[in-house]
């Protein structure tokens, strides 16, 4: 066993990165101090090492349960929820959700700013965003469904298209 229940080789999220792979725990001396940290490599390229003692506040834990990602499918399949007149404040709402790394949170994200065919261009900020919400959740996702990120992406853009 890594650490806090997790073991080398699972998969985790970090609110701020996304989906990452635990590669195991390290000892290191820190200014004089023996520290373990997890260690968690993401698809990036990117290795982050989080200390033991601030696993919890980190935010990090495992992949949702098959049962929260059914409740994620509900949100992608709803309607889009009502829009606030201006894009800074749902943009910084936005942002909140996606650092929260709340996959219900996420899913509302990708439902309300997905755009069809046909239905105009979105600017480059929302873009942004909902660049951001699929990044986190579509490999999440990919994990509890045990497929691989292409065809999550093909169901979950099908869920978004309007029938």
């Amino acid at each position: 066993m890594a650490a806090d229940g997790f073991n080398s080789g699972d998969h985790v999220v970090y609110p701020g990165h996304g989906l990452g792979t635990v590669v195991g725990v390290r000892t290191e001396c820190v200014h004089d101090d023996v520290a373990e940290f997890i260690v968690v490599q993401f698809e990036a390229g990117m290795t982050l090492r989080i200390p033991m003692a601030n696993i919890k506040k980190s935010g990090l834990r495992g992949v949702v349960s098959r049962r929260v990602m059914q409740d994620v499918f509900g949100v992608l399949r709803g309607a889009p929820g009502a829009k606030k007149p201006m894009w800074r404040h749902r943009a910084l709402e936005y942002a909140a959700k996606i650092k929260s790394g709340n996959p219900l949170a996420i899913a509302e994200i990708l439902r309300d700013l997905h755009r069809a065919p046909g239905q105009g261009e979105a600017s480059y900020s929302e873009k942004t965003v909902y660049q951001q919400a699929w990044d986190h959740l579509i490999p999440e996702m990919a994990a509890v469904e045990r497929t691989d990120v292409e065809s999550t992406a093909k169901k979950v853009t099908a869920m978004l298209e309007p029938a």
